[in-house]
């Protein structure tokens, strides 16, 4: 049934199946110029029409999909075949900003500006509870909200949001709060902790000057400090990576820092910048830590796996585990490449394949940890002392939206280890098998 945590239960209605033999009506077409692919090589595996501009799009551990639109539904999608499983109609007025599975993939949180934390049934698409991301107010006066923006899930039992300056950590399976935890700055992004450091933090969140690590208990524990506009936050099994606006990535080594006892400076390990005009919009790891990819202009990646190729340029090193300062560079002469995600590994090698889509739609996929680099670099080679110096790798594969426009994406996701798929703000869905 429904139940709701703090200002009482709220009746909804809008939570069906869908249908299986039809899909809701696709959005309007809308005039935009063409896209232009320039390899091919990648075969459409489905492409599902939502009915509604998408906004959201994240997946479970298996194959599971779910898609918020901007009436505010949810849409519950097979993977494999692109086929709608189960729609959670209209959650509140406004659409969602964040979604996120839990880690068996039973049921799904997501956060809107209504500053509501809202956990759906992914077998039912019922709506299970909504808890109130923010304040207990006074005796008499209302209750503070501010937009809910970010979430995400610690296990398969609790989640984290934030809206504004507060954090939440809700338990589902018990039905309340378990911790709440107010930070200096307004939140700009959440992250969970690997496996081998969850019994000493749980999460960080990062804000305009910093980052907070949280103990699973819900207190602060350590708080690293930033003075650049941070925008995106990502962890390895070792390293935590900041990026900023400006398109520098911040390290700091938290294995070692565990493994230490002593003090260690807030500051940052590390300083990484690939001057190819990154934005620090996407900043996703390679499955294994060996490869660290940023969105921007050109996407870029930071090696990790101690390879060090030659360049004329190179002023240093780095060893196994550690980043190498020179950036291999995705040559793409088109459209901003917005988002990048990783292939998942096979049974028998790492994952070196790296997705991109464009602000023109079109996916590309490229190997960086993989030959050939060209060498090259920023400056003025009549003072190679002063060059900023560069790898380029070059496109595999590629592919536009199936009308062959150039369609504003808004999620770029892996359904498998040669299957990526895109989530356009148009409500289109299309996989593409490499």
């Amino acid at each position: 049934g429904h139940f709701a945590t703090q200002d009482g239960p709220k009746s909804r209605s809008g939570c069906f199946p869908a249908a299986s033999s039809a899909a809701p009506a696709p959005a309007p077409a809308q005039k935009t110029s063409p896209a232009n692919p320039r390899i091919g090589g990648l075969d459409i595996v489905f492409h599902a029409q939502l009915g509604e501009p998408l906004c959201e799009l994240t997946k479970a551990q298996g194959s599971l999909l779910a898609a918020a639109t901007w009436d505010g539904a949810i849409t519950f999608v097979d993977g494999t075949n692109g086929e709608f499983k189960v729609r959670c109609g209209v959650l509140g007025e406004d659409p969602p900003n964040a979604i996120a599975f839990s880690s068996d993939s039973t049921w799904l949180v997501c956060c809107s500006d209504d500053g509501y934390a809202r956990v759906i049934s992914s077998d039912a698409g019922s709506l299970v509870l909504e808890h109130a991301i923010a304040e207990e107010p006074e005796p008499g006066k209302r209750r503070r909200l501010a937009a809910a923006e970010h979430a995400i899930t610690l296990d398969s039992t609790s989640f984290v949001a934030a809206a504004g300056r507060l954090i939440h950590t809700y338990g589902v399976s018990q039905g309340k709060l378990q911790h709440a935890l107010t930070m200096d700055a307004n939140v700009r992004s959440l992250c969970c902790a690997p496996s081998s450091m969850a019994s000493f933090w749980a999460y960080a969140a990062a804000y305009q000057g910093g980052v907070q690590l949280v103990s699973p208990s819900g207190d602060g524990i350590c708080k690293l400090s930033s003075g650049r506009p941070l925008r995106s936050l990502a962890m390895s099994d070792e390293w935590l990576a900041l990026a900023a606006f400006d398109g520098t990535v911040e390290l700091w080594d938290m294995a070692r820092r565990a493994a230490t006892a002593s003090p260690h400076r807030p500051e940052a390990d590390r300083s990484l910048q690939a001057y190819c005009r990154s934005d620090g919009a996407s900043l996703q790891w390679r499955a294994d830590g060996g490869g660290l990819a940023v969105s921007g202009k050109r996407a870029s990646v930071f090696d990790f796996t101690g390879a060090n190729p030659k360049h004329p340029y190179r002023k240093d090193h780095g060893a196994l585990g550690q980043p190498d300062p020179l950036p291999r560079v995705c040559m793409e002469d088109g459209s901003h490449q917005q988002l990048v995600a990783w292939a998942p590994p096979d049974t028998d090698t790492p994952a070196t394949r790296l997705a991109t889509v464009g602000k023109d739609g079109v996916v590309r996929i490229w190997q960086p940890h993989g030959m050939p680099l060209r060498k090259g670099g920023q400056g003025d080679p009549a003072q190679p002392q002063r060059m900023k110096a560069q790898f380029y790798t070059f496109l595999k594969n590629d592919a536009a939206h199936p009308t062959g426009d150039a369609v504003e994406p808004r999620a770029l996701v892996w359904l498998g280890e040669a299957v990526v798929a895109v989530g356009y703000e148009t409500g289109d869905l299309v996989a593409w098998r490499h």
